[in-house]
């Protein structure tokens, strides 16, 4: 077993309850009872965009350059739930994962992680309201040293709906949310979330709790128009051409037509959409060639009409 002493190393949020076995690492993933060759498979499911593929989904939270070598895993109740297969455990650690932190954790996987050198932390409300004022010390530093806004990075979505039921992000995210947003206002700054995947039913209730401005590498799979419904002039949207579709998939020509439809959509409210390019496009499979035809696009078009 690997000792565990001290660990300071960024924590990726997977903020979902009922965390299964089978979703940390699928059964179709365990070629033998080996410790080894299991970190490519760890939440196969979501961390790539196909079943049985290794192209990475961009919206999830590992694949995301904030979490690359993020180190310890917070997550929702019941943690590791399911069959009692050590081969989670093995993949979380064999990946780096050295600590996960959640209210509650299944009784054979919590053993399971004691016995393999992966600490499991329960963390109770009282815990999570003293890390809550942490962030709005933060709020408070950022703004004492002159910075116009916050920024915030919470995946909510999946490809297709929302990692968890509205219900329990009111419950339990909600007070943190205003409380935090309110205090960044207060001080007259203003308020920015990365969130990606389907997160069209929460985007009404981020704006009712004081969010500004909302980054999203994915549209198609809401619909740019679904979006402007949505909260078009009442949100910003700080967004690229879609990552995951018309990027990669996308001639020059669709590119450009892609730009042009978002900015006669979310862009038609005075302010409501701020263009965006990865600085390093290589890494999520865009080309060049793509990349310099959607800044055009929005430089062309962003200056006049779209029709």
């Amino acid at each position: 077993m690997l000792p565990f002493d001290v660990l300071t190393a960024v924590a990726a949020p997977l903020i979902r309850a009922n965390v299964d076995t089978d979703a940390i690492i699928p059964s179709r993933e365990m070629k033998s009872v080996s410790k080894q060759g299991l970190a490519d498979g760890l939440f196969a499911g979501w961390r790539y965009t196909a079943i049985g593929g290794r192209e990475p989904d961009p919206a999830f939270v590992l694949n995301q350059p904030a979490y690359a070598r993020a180190q310890i895993l917070l997550s929702g109740e019941n943690f590791g739930c399911g069959s009692s297969r050590e081969h989670a455990v093995w993949a979380l650690l064999e990946y780096g994962i050295r600590a996960v932190i959640a209210p509650s954790f299944a009784p054979i996987f919590r053993g399971n992680c004691v016995r393999n050198g992966v600490l499991p932390v329960r963390l109770d409300a009282a815990s999570i309201a003293r890390l809550a004022e942490a962030q709005r010390e933060s709020i408070r530093r950022l703004h004492a040293i002159g910075c116009d806004g916050v920024m915030g990075y919470d995946d909510w979505g999946m490809q297709d709906r929302l990692m968890v039921g509205l219900g329990l992000i009111d419950e339990f995210f909600r007070p943190h949310y205003e409380a935090n947003w309110k205090l960044a206002h207060d001080l007259g700054m203003d308020v920015w979330l990365h969130s990606c995947g389907y997160i069209l039913p929460l985007l009404p209730r981020l704006h009712a709790w004081g969010l500004d401005v909302i980054q999203q590498d994915q549209q198609e799979n809401q619909g740019l128009e679904n979006l402007d419904a949505a909260v078009g002039g009442r949100l910003a949207f700080w967004c690229p051409v879609d990552v995951q579709k018309t990027m990669i998939n996308g001639s020059l020509d669709e590119i450009r037509a892609y730009v042009r439809r978002m900015i006669a959509t979310l862009g038609s409210h005075n302010g409501g959409l701020v263009s965006m390019a990865y600085s390093t496009p290589e890494t999520i499979n865009h080309t060049l060639e793509k990349t310099a035809a959607m800044c055009a696009a929005f430089r062309e078009y962003g200056q006049g009409e779209t029709a």
